[in-house]
């Protein structure tokens, strides 16, 4: 069905925040009607240069509807390779942060896309994060602050919902997990990974019962213990560890979250490689439900994905 018009987007100053425009979702007319929400945008993003991007809105006739719904798909919005048609913007800081955002940017090869994760009602803003979100509030500020220069005053961050799960638990003991993960730094060398495998094995059995799996020194722990694992060849170990996160991943990713479905798809091979193939397919199938929202059911990332569970289905038994 086409569209016969497309009002272009608002786009105010945020002064307070001193960040770029707030962009938010155009009305669409169709048919002589201002439809309830907008079955049609697309933003084209320029090609991965350096790290400002070139923006453009693009009017299209003619198009296959993607709808809001949480039952159907999420509003898409992609890159293409056109030439602008309509005015540019200088910079993907077009895109106000939120630490609770409703739009997600994925990269494929040079492209970048910039994809709705939750339904989206006419005339609300599009967010992104502009930095990792899990951590507490004044952490998160701290971090804006210094590298973009401004308050954050999303709705996350004046209720600091999540900020009594990330630092449940003894204080003194995530502060040592904190400042342990800090010391690890980003290992390289075999040794170096054995020497971290063994600090989170002493942090794990220090605060098994200090700290829970939802407290997010807790929890890098475990993800940095899985990764010293996986480089060790320590499968077994790793599938221990990575099994952990899921929980803590799912409250601090919740919905539809890219995040929350790569550490699925790892635990996912790690399940593979153990013959666990009835449980790998069903973390495949949760990640799979998560990336065709938040990658696309074209991305390189999902035909992996689909790759990996034809390997598991393969494995199955015969009935």
């Amino acid at each position: 069905m086409g569209y016969s018009h497309l009002k272009q987007f608002k786009t105010t100053y945020n002064l307070k925040n001193r960040v770029s425009p707030t962009i938010y979702i155009p009305s669409v007319k169709s048919q002589g009607k201002v439809a309830t929400t907008p079955n049609f945008v697309s933003i084209c993003l320029g090609i991965k240069t350096c790290l400002a991007f070139s923006i453009w809105l693009r009017r299209f006739h003619g198009m296959r509807s993607r709808g809001f719904s949480s039952q159907t798909s999420y509003l898409h919005l992609e890159t293409f390779s056109f030439k602008p048609l309509l005015f540019s913007f200088l910079s993907m800081s077009l895109l106000n942060n939120s630490c609770d955002p409703n739009c997600v940017i994925v990269f494929e090869g040079p492209r970048l896309h910039l994809r709705s994760i939750r339904d989206i009602e006419m005339g609300e803003e599009l967010t992104i994060s502009y930095i990792e979100t899990m951590m507490p509030t004044p952490d998160r500020q701290q971090h804006l602050k210094r590298q973009y220069c401004f308050e954050c005053d999303c709705p996350m961050c004046h209720s600091q919902s999540k900020d009594a799960d990330m630092l449940a638990g003894d204080e003194q003991a995530w502060k040592e997990a904190k400042e342990a993960i800090n010391k690890m730094g980003a290992p390289k060398s075999q040794e170096e990974w054995e020497q971290a495998l063994v600090t989170c094995q002493t942090l794990l059995k220090k605060n098994a019962t200090r700290l829970p799996d939802t407290n997010i020194y807790q929890l890098k722990v475990l993800d940095f213990a899985m990764d010293a694992c996986i480089n060790l060849g320590l499968l077994e170990e790793a599938l221990l560890y990575g099994h952990r996160t899921l929980e803590p991943y799912r409250v601090y990713y919740s919905g539809f979250h890219p995040l929350r479905a790569v550490q699925m798809m790892r635990v996912a091979k790690l399940q593979c490689s153990h013959d666990l193939f009835p449980q790998a397919l069903e973390t495949l199938k949760e990640a799979y439900d998560i990336m065709k929202v938040t990658h696309g059911t074209e991305h390189s990332l999902v035909h992996d994905l689909m790759m990996l569970k034809e390997d598991c289905e393969a494995g199955l038994p015969l009935e």
